[in-house]
């Protein structure tokens, strides 16, 4: 991950976090990573590794990602060859924006 805001505000992120990785591939197949991951109790902390499908939906507008015990809903605002920056609705109804690069 490169960036994160919330509500609006650049919001620092956890050294755990910042070598997050999504790669999508063109089949619908989609892998996490997560080399460094966070300590935590939390049982819905990602893995370092986890496999999902992925597919456009609403004219590519959004993009829903799906696996064994995982289902996001991200609007896509930028999507380019080296960038990737989706929003989502947060905790308290707080808008999260987050961009990710190779």
């Amino acid at each position: 991950m490169q960036t994160r805001s919330v509500g609006g505000a650049s919001t620092p992120i956890e050294p755990c976090r910042a070598d997050d990785r999504w790669t999508f591939r063109s089949d619908g197949n989609a892998t996490w990573q997560n080399p460094t991951p966070c300590q935590s109790n939390d049982p819905n902390d990602p893995s370092p590794t986890a496999s999902a499908g992925w597919r456009f939906t609403n004219s590519n507008r959004f993009l829903v990602i799906e696996g064994q015990s995982l289902f996001l809903t991200r609007e896509v605002i930028q999507l380019s060859d080296n960038l990737l920056v989706w929003e989502y609705t947060g905790e308290g109804g707080k808008l999260i924006q987050e961009s990710w690069v190779p």
